[in-house]
Parts: structure tokens; C-alpha cells; sequence
């Protein structure tokens, strides 16, 4: 076990921890092993929106995976978009855990999400340990086994263990839909009434054939009682129908409407996957090593985060990882700047937004 922090000069965001039954400290071994692994993320920032969480995953996700990749996993990465359905808080628990060539997702305890395409750990493994990691201490505690400074921190950070009621409700995977899904509950409900009031029909029926052969009723009322009792179960049985039929129109609908949705989701997905692509090759192209730092083999890695308008400008540029060496920290940011105009946001993801933000890392090394 290792335990990393996951953090940008803005905010601490989580502890990290990965465990696996592949003893090994070397991330390619790793990575390349179909071992039972898990990696646990427990939450120390007072809030972390699901825009947020998605934003720390997608990066991840993005800097540290081919485009190959991200396209082979589009459907696991558009699950895992929907998992998180109200702000993260401090001590909440995300785990993802692969037993058995299977992966689940689980919040607080709660599965809230499982595949069977167990790589799809790995495509997150790599934001941790990959080329590119949330920080090089960062890949470097989480390899280090229990040894690191941040175990004894991770160990003791305590939960609220009522949020695992709060997350349960959450598993909704389509909110739009919500309403439909309880229509669908309401008229599932009435079908078992009407069910019910169909079988006490037929018990009624039965009733009256027996108390007809036990009595001498008068022969026309007690088939007059009879045929009245048939049909009144004829159009019971003829609602039930009736009922049944809108309700699977209902649900064929929904989860037609629920397939478009995915299909969206799934658009947009790619569509920023692609744009991603495009703003970190355009901020690569711009880079300038300073002749100084570069001289005196000064390396490191810094990280920038830019806002842009939809047109491509830079709204604003701050550094949120820094390599230790100014020089290297200033120039990152500057060539975020230089970069502008970044290719202008697509349409499907422009929508009513008028600010979007990306990480850029800069990696300076001499060779």
C-alpha cells in the first residue's frame, strides 16, 4: 500500500491509496499485471462538486491515455460522470476496486457503479502513476508502500457514516428522467392492484360455483349472479390489458429516451476528449524553455490552469503546480498565454457556457 496526496496550489483534494496483490513498486509491472488492485480516494476538502470530480478525472484521464484508449472506454467514462450526484465532502470515500477481472465503483460503501472490462482500472491507474501524475510526490508516495508521510494522515481520517444513506439516493443515473421512472413505479403499483382485484374476482367466482351446487338458489338468479360476475372479470381482465400495454408503451419510450441520452452524453464525451487533445497540442507548440534554466539542467514539472472564452482567448492563467524553480514557473505560465488563440470550442460543448477551463502540463526536461 501506498498513500498519496492529491493536491494544486488552490486546494487539497483527496488522499490517495492503492493496494494490489502484485507486490511491486514499479508502475509499468503495474500496470501490465491483471492482479485484483484497489485504489481508495478519501475526500479532505470541505467541497468538491460533481463538476469538479469530473474535471479531476477527465484531465487524469485525458493527459495520461492515448485517444485510442479514451474512445475504447467512452461508456465506463460516461458512467463514471454520473456517479457523483451532489457536492463530495470532507471524509466521503470513493473506491475502485477490481476482484476477479471485475470492476466496481463504490461511494461511502455504496456500489454505485460496475463494468466488466477490467483494464478500465488501469485507464485510471495512469493519472496516478503514469507519465503524467497529479504530482511527481504524488506517484512517488503511492509506490512507496506504507512507508510514506501521508499514511498515518490517511489511517485516521474519519467519516460520516449517515452520507451512505445520502449516496444511495443518488442512483438515479439520468436526473431528467427521474419523473418518468416514477410514473413508471405509480403505474406498476396500480397493475399489481388491479392483479389483486382480478384474483379476488376469480376467488368470488369460485365462491358462488360452490355455494350454487351446496344451495337451492333459483337457477336463473344464480346464473344471472354468475354471468355477472364473469363479466365483471372480463373487464377487469380487459383494463389489466389495456394498462399493461400503455405501461410497456411507457417504458419502451423511456428507455428509448434514456438511449438518446447516453448517445448525447456519450457525443459530448468525445467531443471534449478531441477539443482536450487540440488545447494541450496547441499549449505544447507554444512551450519556451528558458536558454537560462535549460543551461543549467533546471527540469521539473508545472502544471497551469487557463480559462478560456469560447473563441479561444485566455480569460485568466495561474499556475497550480509548482516545479520549485521560478524561472520554469513563470514560463509555463507565459506560454499558456503565448499559446492564444486555442482552436475555438465546438458547438456541442459551447452551449450556454462563456468560460471553460483546461490543465495544462508543462514538463521541462533537457533530454
Amino acid at each position: 500500500m501506498g498513500v498519496g496526496l492529491y493536491s494544486d496550489l488552490s486546494a487539497k483534494y483527496y488522499y490517495g491509496a492503492l493496494y494490489s496483490t502484485y507486490n511491486s513498486t514499479n508502475e509499468n509491472k503495474l500496470l501490465d499485471s491483471k492482479s485484483d488492485m484497489r485504489m481508495e480516494m478519501r475526500f479532505i476538502s470541505e467541497k468538491v462538486s460533481p463538476r469538479r470530480f469530473n474535471k479531476l478525472f477527465n484531465d487524469m484521464i485525458a493527459i495520461n491515455n492515448p485517444t485510442k484508449t479514451i474512445n475504447q472506454y467512452t461508456d465506463e467514462i460516461i458512467d463514471l460522470t454520473q456517479i457523483v450526484q451532489d457536492d463530495l465532502i470532507y471524509g466521503d470515500r470513493l473506491v475502485v476496486e477490481r476482484i476477479n477481472g471485475g470492476v466496481t465503483f463504490f461511494i461511502n460503501s455504496v456500489p454505485v457503479m460496475t463494468t466488466d472490462n477490467s483494464e478500465f482500472l488501469n485507464v485510471l491507474l495512469r493519472g496516478w502513476i503514469g507519465l503524467l501524475p497529479p504530482t511527481p510526490s504524488y506517484k512517488r508516495d503511492v509506490l512507496s508502500g506504507d512507508t510514506g508521510p501521508h499514511v498515518l494522515a490517511y489511517e485516521t481520517l474519519d467519516w460520516d457514516s449517515s452520507r451512505k444513506t445520502l449516496v444511495e439516493k443518488w442512483q438515479t443515473p439520468i436526473r431528467s428522467q427521474s419523473l418518468e421512472a416514477e410514473q413508471l413505479r405509480l403505474e406498476k403499483q396500480q397493475f399489481e392492484k388491479e392483479q389483486e382485484a382480478l384474483t379476488l374476482a376469480r376467488i368470488a367466482v369460485e365462491k358462488l360455483e360452490k355455494k350454487a351446487k351446496s344451495q337451492a338458489l333459483d337457477k336463473v338468479e344464480k346464473q344471472r349472479k354468475l354471468a355477472m360476475q364473469k363479466e365483471r372479470e372480463r373487464q377487469l381482465e380487459k383494463k389489466r390489458e389495456e394498462n399493461e400495454r400503455k405501461r410497456r408503451q411507457r417504458l419502451a419510450a423511456l428507455k428509448e429516451k434514456q438511449e438518446e441520452e447516453r448517445q448525447r452524453l456519450k457525443e459530448i464525451q468525445l467531443a471534449e476528449n478531441i477539443y482536450y487533445k487540440q488545447v494541450l497540442r496547441k499549449a505544447m507548440d507554444a512551450v519556451v524553455y528558458p536558454r537560462r534554466a535549460y543551461e543549467r539542467g533546471q527540469e521539473g514539472l508545472v502544471k497551469v490552469r487557463i480559462n478560456i472564452d469560447k473563441d479561444g482567448n485566455v480569460k485568466n492563467a495561474v499556475m497550480i503546480q509548482s516545479s520549485k524553480i521560478n524561472i520554469l514557473d513563470a514560463a509555463a505560465v507565459m506560454s499558456a498565454k503565448k499559446a492564444q488563440p486555442y482552436p475555438k470550442v465546438p458547438v456541442l460543448l459551447a452551449n450556454n457556457q462563456t468560460d471553460f477551463e483546461f490543465t495544462i502540463p508543462y514538463r521541462f526536461k533537457t533530454q
